[in-house]
């Protein structure tokens, strides 16, 4: 999307519905920390390859999936191989803005990701004392909330992901924040991960 990759899939057909992404399968701490979750929110849907994923490897899971671009799901359909996936009775795509979607959400979520993009920069409103209020109002108690930042821990590429980590700590009892590749330069920019939660992020 204008210069910047949003999404990936694997081409081969027995790998379609696995991970290209470092970042993604980050995600899947979610069911280290929280093994019976059941129902997952994925801010940020693009090319669906995270919805795939769970619709094939966690066939119990429910996953909303809030998409701003109405295009986007056509998308997956056509060059994601969305229109593979036969059974999408656990998956609903709602197409919306994501602050707009939290706000008045009445669901409550095992755990919600954030992973709302408009090329690689950070959708704003979501990283507001606001919008962190409404997330963890969507979430059950001992939930988790997820937040992919592209950005580095040092330096001046770090001031997004430091100012999003104060914020979310001033939510939630236990925040971890990491970037993904720990061999790469602290100042470097890349994705790095945010867990938050009431209850502690141990695995099971």
């Amino acid at each position: 999307m204008n210069g910047a990759a949003e999404s990936a899939s694997f081409v081969d057909p027995e790998k379609r519905n696995e991970l290209p992404f470092a970042y993604t399968r980050e995600f899947n701490r979610i069911f280290d920390f929280r093994p019976d979750s059941e129902r997952i929110l994925l801010l940020g849907g693009a090319g669906f390859s995270y919805p795939k994923y769970i619709l094939t490897h966690h066939t119990e899971v429910y996953i909303d999936v809030v998409e701003i671009d109405p295009l986007m799901p056509d998308l997956a359909e056509k060059f994601f191989y969305l229109n593979e996936i036969e059974d999408r009775s656990h998956m609903e795509i709602i197409i919306d803005d994501a602050n707009s979607y939290i706000s008045k959400c009445k669901i409550k979520y095992d755990a919600i990701i954030n992973d709302a993009y408009i090329e690689d920069c950070m959708e704003k409103g979501l990283r507001s004392d606001r919008a962190v209020t409404d997330i963890k109002r969507c979430l059950k108690d001992g939930g988790i909330y997820v937040h992919n930042v592209i950005g580095a821990l040092t330096g001046i590429r770090s001031m997004q992901g430091t100012m999003v980590h104060e914020t979310v700590r001033q939510h939630f009892k236990y925040v971890e924040y990491y970037a993904v590749d720990e061999s790469k330069p602290t100042n470097r920019l890349q994705n790095c991960m945010l867990f938050a939660s009431d209850e502690r992020l141990i695995e099971r």
